[in-house]
């Protein structure tokens, strides 16, 4: 027994010992792996803390896609936990594979407690370091009136003490009293986790708060209501459809839906721009009283065609192809339940939020894009936009649904894909032949979602409409001015843009109305068609009565347009540039276009001269007159403009814009625009 005792213990010990190393190491796996969710857990946290945070900090600049209900912010929490939470889980598997792999390589490493301590200081370090970078995407990404050291100590100091409340309110709630307090680590994550959601109250209360809107009008009770889909081609001017007459350019699908309903042959857009033009589409309203610019929102407590039809139960949807649509720099998402807009085809298959989506898009552009010569992203095609709406249309909720499409491609550069490059090459010259390609591509897309709201058996009960903000100069002659593109200029070629409406459950109207419109009409129209009531705040009118194939008004109407331009004006005998208003007036028989700053004036006799060449202000004085008187009343409600419409645009979007021929790009329009007399 004496000798047994001795050899039992060694043997215990042996049996004992060699499990020691696998039992620590499993502890320490799993010691690791807790952590990673703790760590995954804040990260979300804290970043749903920051995205409510940083529109507090940005004065209203910053108008991203957020949640604004109770539950919905619950569904925003989770989310972001169960995200954020599986990505450092990623980098912590992927640390152990990592040392499995190095330890194999080395078996004489061993693991021991301090390398593990390391391991999980790298996933602590990693999850640091993704709220800081996502911190600095969100500075970069968008301008806020503070300096951008001030901005990252906010940051830093709000973290720093979010994180010191909850380890003090841990130690003092379940900790020792001691010199220095302690509690165990799940109590401070529980503990910081409780803080972060807190803290986060006061920013979605603003937000909350913010998205209200007052409509002011009655809601009626809800019924079997017809579908709406509205449908946006981004710089097409009317003459380049084959409805409107082009010769050679082929549009069945748009021919189809004017088939089956009316067709404007002289609509006129506000502005020619992208965002401003958009923004009256959406709010009624001329440029001048929505704010909205290229690269900065519309303003807020606005009334929106999405509001309206949201305060009707209908399910709101929004997809849209390019930088000057994004949620972020235009506040288009007001009213809708959601609001695809990621230039990132595949980001919505990683992203879940605006702010993620936008981590992806910065990775993408800066990262890869740059690496590789690949100029930064400012739309997706045609292709994408249609896809993702379908997918939504297969599984839609029962409701009645508004849906905007906005179709980028016919916008500069023209680079229409395959089968459509090279279609109409030799018809024409080659700049015009790009730009009906890609016209043309757009409509087979429409017509892929078209054919869906058949396949779907909705097509019959949706009133559509087809638009476009703006149009596009090829080389046209103004008063001597040559103009290329758009952006500067009132003339037709950007202002005059194709209108078309089918109405529900009618087939084979095939009507044409000759009588002026306006953007500013469509949402008026649309409530009247659905009998909601408008909004006081909307200033155009409805078309119902054109529709139905009766006279609009006995008199006709007139179109006004508004834009600010960059222009050379004298103060004191002194030259220099300056952002100023230019206001442009247009009826049946004439067009006058006015800026004031500089005193110019332009007169054009549309029966005579319907390209607009020859200005006659000096030799039909009496009309210019007349004209003025009509004009200077709707320029005196517009708002002083004294500075850049991109001034608070920040770089990543400024350079952005700039390529895309807006403010004050330097492409071959912004060389054309050079020359004119202004």
């Amino acid at each position: 027994m004496t000798s047994g005792g001795p050899h039992n213990v060694a043997t215990t010990s042996t049996a004992v010992t060699p499990n020691a190393p696998a039992q620590s190491n499993a502890g320490a796996r799993k010691s690791l792996l807790l952590t990673a969710l703790g760590v995954g857990a804040l990260t979300g946290l804290g970043e749903v803390w920051w995205t409510y945070t940083f529109p507090v900090l940005s004065a209203g600049w910053w108008r991203t896609v957020l949640p604004s209900t109770l539950l919905s912010l619950v569904t925003f929490f989770a989310a972001a936990i169960v995200t954020d939470g599986l990505l450092v889980l990623l980098v912590a598997f992927g640390v152990l594979v990592l040392r499995a792999c190095v330890i194999r390589t080395k078996p004489s490493l061993g693991v021991s407690p301090r390398l593990w301590t390391l391991t999980r200081a790298s996933v602590l370090g990693f999850g640091a370091c993704y709220l800081y970078v996502a911190w600095m995407h969100l500075h970069i990404l968008r301008a806020i009136p503070l300096a951008w050291v001030t901005s990252v100590l906010i940051f830093v100091l709000g973290m720093l003490g979010l994180c010191a409340i909850a380890w003090l309110l841990s130690a003092r709630l379940w900790g020792v009293k001691k010199r220095w307090p302690t509690a165990s680590p799940a109590r401070i994550w529980v503990t910081t986790a409780a803080v972060l959601v807190a803290a986060t109250i006061p920013g979605f209360m603003h937000h909350r708060s913010a998205t209200r809107v007052q409509l002011g009008i009655q809601i009626a009770p809800s019924g079997p209501r017809p579908n709406v889909l509205l449908i946006t081609l981004d710089t097409v001017r009317a003459d380049y459809l084959a409805c409107y007459g082009h010769p050679w350019i082929k549009t069945p699908n748009l021919d189809r839906i004017a088939r089956d309903g009316v067709l404007f042959e002289t609509a006129v857009s506000q502005a020619p721009t992208t965002c401003p033009s958009h923004g009256t589409i959406m709010t009624s309203l001329y440029p001048f009283d929505h704010d909205g610019e290229n690269g900065r929102p519309m303003k807020r407590g606005l009334v929106t065609l999405a509001d309206v039809l949201h305060a009707h139960e209908y399910e709101t949807v929004a997809f849209t192809s390019s930088l000057t649509t994004c949620s972020t720099t235009t506040g288009f998402q007001q009213g809708f339940d959601r609001y695809v807009d990621s230039l990132i085809y595949w980001s919505e298959l990683f992203g879940r939020d605006e702010i993620q989506n936008l981590m992806f898009f910065r990775a993408y552009t800066v990262w890869v894009g740059r690496k590789l010569g690949i100029g930064p992203p400012a739309s997706i095609r045609a292709e994408v936009v249609t896809d993702r709406a379908i997918r939504w249309l297969k599984h839609r909720t029962p409701k009645p649904f508004f849906a905007w499409l906005h179709y980028y491609d016919p916008h500069a550069p023209y680079l229409p894909p395959p089968p459509f490059r090279g279609r109409y090459q030799g018809l024409d010259d080659d700049l015009k032949a790009r730009y009906a390609e890609e016209v043309s591509y757009t409509d087979a897309h429409i017509g892929r979602f078209i054919d869906a709201l058949r396949e779907e058996g909705v097509y019959d009960n949706t009133l559509i409409i087809v638009t476009s903000d703006h149009g596009e100069a090829f080389g046209e002659s103004h008063d001597g001015v040559i103009e290329v593109g758009h952006r500067s200029y009132l003339y037709d070629t950007t202002q005059r843009v194709p209108l078309l409406m089918k109405l529900a459950n009618v087939r084979n109207t095939q009507r044409r109305v000759a009588e002026q419109v306006e953007l500013l009409d469509i949402a008026p129209t649309i409530l009247s068609i659905l009998e909601m009531d408008i909004p006081a705040a909307f200033v155009g009118e409805s078309l119902v009565d054109a529709l139905e194939g009766r006279p609009l008004s006995p008199e006709d109407r007139d179109a006004l347009a508004f834009s600010i331009i960059e222009t050379t004006v004298f103060d004191s005998g002194a030259a220099h540039l300056a952002y100023v208003p230019q206001v442009a007036v247009r009826s049946a028989e004439w067009k006058y276009i006015w800026i004031p700053r500089t005193d110019r004036t332009e007169l054009y006799d549309l029966l005579l001269d319907p390209q607009e060449r020859t200005n006659i202000a000096a030799t039909r004085p009496e009309i210019a007159a007349q004209r003025h008187a009509r004009v200077v009343p709707f320029l005196e409600s517009a708002r002083e403009v004294t500075e850049d419409p991109g001034r608070r645009v920040a770089p990543e979007f400024l350079d952005r814009l700039k390529a895309l021929g807006y403010l004050g790009g330097t492409d071959e329009e912004e060389d054309e625009d050079t020359n004119h007399p202004h």
